[in-house]
């Protein structure tokens, strides 16, 4: 087996030791299981080395991205991203197309993603505007940026710190030959104050909601 080069291929353990890798016959993809368990990283590296697919995607187009995202594991965000897994804006569909897992990995980031993992995810992804969405409900998911005020992670200063971080890295990477469009798109990343921030979650969420019906 080379590199996660076989997306066939699955490993099984009793306990901490390996017994045997072999076809997976549409059994899943034993790295979401230890994604899920927030495996370490010399675990989840040694899977890898093993064989085992990196570049799983579901049936719901969850792909391990989320899963590090959702559970904030930075070091395998990053190992994953070495590996060239860097779509932080894949949109979920089916069975994931809820809230709040009906999100996009960067969505997750700025929702539960601790300050390091912020600032490594605005300065290394290649994408940082996502689309505006609906999922099969009827609602609408907003740009991943204006979650990042709903990080429990991550005090008020420490948010406006973060979103000039990142408007400023958008501005650069999205409309650096562009002003016209920046000064039209602008608005759409106001940078929220301490009075922003100190209102009650109603407000808040009315302010910049996590989804509003169509």
């Amino acid at each position: 087996m080379k590199k996660g080069g076989n997306p066939n291929v699955i490993c099984e353990f009793d306990g901490p030791s390996l017994i045997k890798c072999e076809p997976q016959r549409l059994r899943g993809n034993i790295l979401v299981k230890f994604i899920k368990q927030k495996c370490s990283i010399e675990t989840f590296k040694e899977l890898v080395e093993l064989g085992v697919y990196y570049k799983y995607v579901d049936d719901h187009n969850f792909t391990l991205l989320h899963w590090a995202t959702w559970f904030d594991l930075d070091e395998h965000i990053r190992y994953l991203y070495s590996l060239g897994q860097t779509d932080f804006c894949a949109i979920p569909k089916g069975k994931h197309d809820y809230y709040p897992k009906g999100l996009t990995p960067l969505h997750h980031v700025f929702m539960y993603g601790s300050k390091k993992t912020c600032n490594w995810v605005i300065t290394h992804a290649p994408q940082l505007v996502t689309p505006e969405y609906e999922n099969s409900h009827g609602f609408l998911i907003k740009s991943a940026h204006t979650y990042l005020i709903e990080n429990n992670k991550l005090t008020n200063q420490e948010k406006i710190h973060l979103y000039e971080q990142l408007v400023e890295t958008i501005k650069q990477k999205h409309y650096a030959n562009r002003p016209g469009a920046w000064f039209i798109h602008s608005s759409a990343f106001a940078i929220p104050t301490e009075r922003d921030l100190s209102r009650p979650f109603e407000l808040r969420h009315k302010m910049t909601p996590h989804m509003q019906f169509k």
